[in-house]
């Protein structure tokens, strides 16, 4: 501070310095060791979160690694590491799952379709052997001919079959939906095995509403397969003077197709294996088929988002109802 005097002169006072010095410098140590501390602890906290993230994601790669490598059933352990973390190892279990199911169900059908194209073409070369080793006259190879076109025949409508069942299981074949009556299908249903069940000496009732009809919105030619196959495997199993009957009716709104056989009836450890693919259970082995017919219908209610309904006792028939969703707008959508 200067403050002037009368003869001119100044007089200057003034205060040290090094008081607010050593407190700067003292703050700026503070500051600077605070800013060594966020530093390190931003640094661990990075490094730890980075941790967790690439450990997690660490896990996923040597999981697809090994199941690249053929371990189709291993999964990656949940260890809730991180919001994203869990949802990746979720999305890869369930593809996981998924790729294992679909695999082992390839397995499978490669193998039922192995077993049942066995048999014809067994048949087929015991056939050649046999004219091959016997007399060499026309007629034999004719009948020989005549066989094997046969049984070519067989299997190329079996591998169709199984082609039709997966195209509609795996939706490769979008159904051609249209507004239709079941009211009508159904009548033309028990129209068309009328015959094939009076042959049989089976009686094939129908009912469905007279006073109105039924309609949903799904693909025409499926649901015939489906009302199809279920006649057919009924007839099959329905000695004769037993009754099947075809009915159309609703449930809270939802349409449902049922057929009713007083033929033998589905043993209860059977009732869930039915709907497999080649499956036969002990009462269908000496009857024609491939054991595909339930297969294909199921396969045909689950790409209508429809469910089946099985009730059966041994002796007693079955009854499998078909009740498609009362919101058919919604059908395969």
């Amino acid at each position: 501070m200067k403050q002037p005097l009368f003869d001119g002169s100044v007089i200057e006072a003034g205060s040290s310095l090094q008081g607010i010095d050593e407190r700067l410098t003292a703050y700026t140590r503070i500051f600077l060791l605070f800013l060594a501390g966020v530093l390190l602890f931003g640094t661990a906290a990075g490094y730890l979160i980075a941790w967790k993230l690439t450990s997690g994601i660490e896990r996923v790669s040597d999981a697809a690694r090994r199941i690249a490598d053929g371990d189709l059933s291993l999964r990656v352990k949940l260890c809730h590491e991180a919001d994203e973390v869990d949802q990746l190892v979720n999305a890869f279990n369930a593809m996981s799952e998924n790729n294992e199911a679909l695999v082992t169900e390839l397995r499978t059908v490669t193998d039922d379709i192995a077993h049942d194209l066995r048999t014809p073409l067994t048949r087929m070369r015991g056939l050649a052997e046999v004219t091959a080793a016997g007399k060499p006259d026309i007629e034999s190879f004719r009948e020989m001919c005549g066989a094997v076109a046969e049984e070519c025949d067989s299997m190329v409508q079996l591998i169709n079959e199984m082609l039709e069942i997966t195209r509609t299981e795996s939706s490769i074949n979008r159904l051609e939906r249209t507004e239709l009556s079941l009211t009508e299908l159904v009548r033309q249903a028990g129209t068309l095995f009328s015959e094939l069940a009076e042959d049989r000496k089976i009686r094939l009732e129908t009912k469905f509403p007279a006073d109105h009809e039924i309609k949903i919105r799904a693909d025409k030619l499926k649901i015939q397969r489906l009302v199809a196959n279920l006649l057919d495997n009924a007839l099959k199993f329905t000695p004769a003077g037993g009754t099947v009957t075809l009915s159309l009716s609703e449930r809270d709104g939802a349409a449902v197709i049922a057929v009713r056989d007083s033929g033998c009836g589905i043993a209860p450890e059977d009732a869930e294996k039915i709907f497999k693919r080649f499956y036969r259970c002990d009462a269908s082995r000496t009857l024609p088929g491939n054991g595909l017919g339930l297969a294909m219908v199921q396969a045909i209610a689950n790409a209508h988002r429809a469910r089946i309904e099985l009730e059966s006792s041994p002796g007693k028939g079955s009854c499998f109802s078909v009740i498609f969703p009362p919101e058919p707008e919604e059908i395969n959508s």
